[in-house]
């Protein structure tokens, strides 16, 4: 074997529309010994059935990609819950009367997602 290959499958602003489908925009980072090639998975405008990127990833696995990490990227400030405002020990409120008592939490957002997977690159 001479290494591994590499790819990351990206989405990103994920919806769906009621009798439409599914639309986004989701593509593929191919890395390895012939070097660097994108494919393009989905296109926001574009509907289709089922979510192309549940779609590629069960591709990617056929294919013999391993799965190695998935990290959410963006966040989303949505709720309306408060939160305690954090201090760190031996701060005070002096001098804050303007500033909120609480703040809104960050949540990871479930419409951008990156997928990172490898495996054995074939034998030259």
């Amino acid at each position: 074997m001479s290494g591994w290959e590499y790819c990351l499958l990206a989405l990103r602003e994920a919806q769906y529309h009621e009798g439409k489908g599914w639309t986004c925009d989701c593509w593929i980072d191919y890395y390895g010994p012939n070097g660097y090639e994108q494919r393009e998975v989905g296109k926001l405008g574009q509907f289709f059935g089922s979510h192309p990127f549940r779609e590629a990833m069960c591709a990617l696995a056929r294919d013999g990609w391993e799965l190695v990490s998935v990290q959410h990227g963006n966040y989303a400030h949505t709720l309306s819950l408060p939160i305690p405002k954090l201090r760190l020990f031996g701060q005070s409120d002096e001098g804050e009367e303007d500033e909120p008592a609480y703040q809104k939490p960050a949540l990871l957002c479930r419409d951008s997602v990156m997928a990172y997977f490898k495996r054995p690159a074939p034998r030259s």
